[in-house]
């Protein structure tokens, strides 16, 4: 007997989604938790999730942490679901572009306690910053994340 697994994008059939989804523009400043939802029920196993920002063709990390860290838990009575803190700091480029890295055994199978497959660089992408399209513009708003003001020019 033969059964399709569907895929969602992260070329990892047991990943249902994640929140912010996929290809998203992300803020650092209103961004605190993302979220990854399987199909099956999951814990937390040992290895790690990694945020890449890509400049240039060179990856730069911008935020790692283990399963084992407190910034990743199990919502309340959602085995189905993982949460990682994301510091306000990690998507803060406007118009960059950044790869989640989940590892292989960042999660197991809460039934088989069996590690289960990550997802590979280029399968979670993010876009950073805020993206506006405006015709025939006569200013440029500027917001500077790092002193948290807009400038006008």
């Amino acid at each position: 007997m033969f059964f399709l697994l569907s895929d969602a994008g992260f070329k990892n059939p047991l990943v249902k989604s994640s929140d912010p989804a996929p290809s998203s523009h992300v803020r650092s400043d209103i961004l605190e938790l993302l979220t990854l939802n399987f199909t099956d029920p999951v814990t937390l196993s040992e290895q790690n999730i990694s945020i890449y920002q890509m400049t240039n063709g060179n990856r730069i990390l911008r935020q790692g942490f283990s399963a084992k860290s407190n910034l990743c838990s199990s919502p309340e009575q959602n085995d189905f679901a993982i949460r990682c803190k994301i510091f306000k700091s990690t998507f803060n480029q406007r118009n960059a572009t950044y790869y989640v890295v989940m590892d292989n055994n960042f999660v197991m199978s809460k039934s088989l306690k069996q590690p289960l497959t990550g997802v590979t660089m280029g399968n979670w992408v993010y876009y950073g910053g805020m993206q506006l399209q405006i015709e025939n513009v006569l200013s440029v708003i500027e917001y500077s994340f790092a002193y948290q003001q807009c400038y006008i020019y």
